[in-house]
């Protein structure tokens, strides 16, 4: 038999290699190395524990088919956005609690995604010191309100990440902040840029449909890094297939700037959306890193693939396959 003490120091060194293995994902980011993430949607609150455990093991075994760094989980809200919403709202498990349970299954880092202006501040804080500490999760996104003219009880996302980088690192001393990033609003690349010196280390987009609008603000982020001599955050590029015409339809009302001529192409004829869907995903893809590499714009860039619905599970990892090909083939 192995003595108590020699047993305690292997269960201890096989504890600090799990953690360090999860914590690969804060380390890529920061060396500029090329990382991928998938954005996987909470399940439904209705679950039994049975098909919870079921779905999340399904999920796991799954991940190591494909190189992905991380699991990246959204914070899923009831939205009161302008127009019809063309899917029911259903009601989601909270994304530490997905964690939770996809650390029994797997040891790929995780990032939580947490809508940080709809609490107070003390309360957000609590949580945070929760999450950080009984759920061993380290990676966070925090992500603003659905209107800057709605007057919300919490921080902004810059306040927030200002108040943990410049106060709270002693009770966060592996945090790892992330934020959103929406291309196709107006000075987008001063927000990036006020955000990061505020302590954001990387930022996800929102979902790309379109290469013009991330273009023009990749440019205007990476000469403004120059300017101020500073180094520019990770920014992941995100994308989701859409399998039906609603999923266009509720892509846009997400606010997911789609072109005309884009939409026509999605949902023309009586099928064929899914197809289209990962061919000009891929198209957008190409011409972001081209040009990238063809203006040397030198801002480091992550691919983030995710699922909007419940039946896009399945072809978001044929898109996460053919994405990440082109993604990693290029210099």
């Amino acid at each position: 038999m192995r003595p108590a003490k020699a047993g305690k120091k292997y269960t201890s060194l096989i504890r600090e290699v799990f953690y360090m293995k999860k914590r690969s994902f804060s380390k890529k980011v920061k060396n500029g190395e090329k990382v991928i993430l998938y954005e996987f949607l909470p399940p439904p609150t209705t679950l039994s524990q049975k098909d919870i455990q079921t779905s999340i093991s399904l999920f796991a075994k799954v991940l190591p088919n494909y190189h992905i760094d991380a699991v990246n989980i959204p914070e899923v809200r009831e939205e009161t956005r302008s127009g019809k919403r063309t899917a029911p709202s259903i009601i989601k498990f909270e994304p530490r609690v997905v964690c939770k349970h996809l650390q029994k299954y797997s040891n790929l880092d995780v990032i939580v995604n947490r809508p940080i202006v709809y609490l107070s501040w003390e309360k957000q804080k609590i949580w945070l010191l929760d999450t950080y500490h009984a759920y061993n999760i380290h990676n966070f996104v925090f992500v603003g309100g659905e209107s800057s003219s709605i007057s919300y009880p919490g921080l902004t996302v810059t306040d927030a990440a200002k108040t943990v980088s410049n106060g709270l690192r002693d009770k966060f001393p592996q945090i790892f902040l992330g934020g959103i990033s929406i291309p196709t609003r107006k000075n987008e690349a001063k927000r990036v840029a006020k955000k990061a010196e505020a302590g954001i280390d990387f930022f996800t987009t929102q979902v790309l449909y379109e290469a013009k609008a991330f273009k023009k603000f990749l440019k205007e982020y990476w000469q403004l890094t120059q300017k101020n001599n500073t180094t520019p955050k990770m920014i992941f590029l995100s994308f989701a297939p859409a399998v039906i015409p609603s999923d266009v339809a509720l892509l846009q009302w997400l606010g997911v700037e789609i072109p005309k001529k884009t939409v026509a192409k999605l949902t023309a004829g009586w099928l064929g959306t899914g197809f289209r869907s990962l061919d000009i995903c891929q198209k957008v893809l190409t011409d972001i890193l081209q040009f990238a590499k063809r203006e040397k714009i030198n801002v480091p860039l992550g691919l983030n693939v995710e699922h909007i619905s419940r039946h896009n599970f399945e072809l978001s990892f044929l898109l996460l396959k053919k994405l990440s090909d082109i993604y990693r083939a290029y210099d």
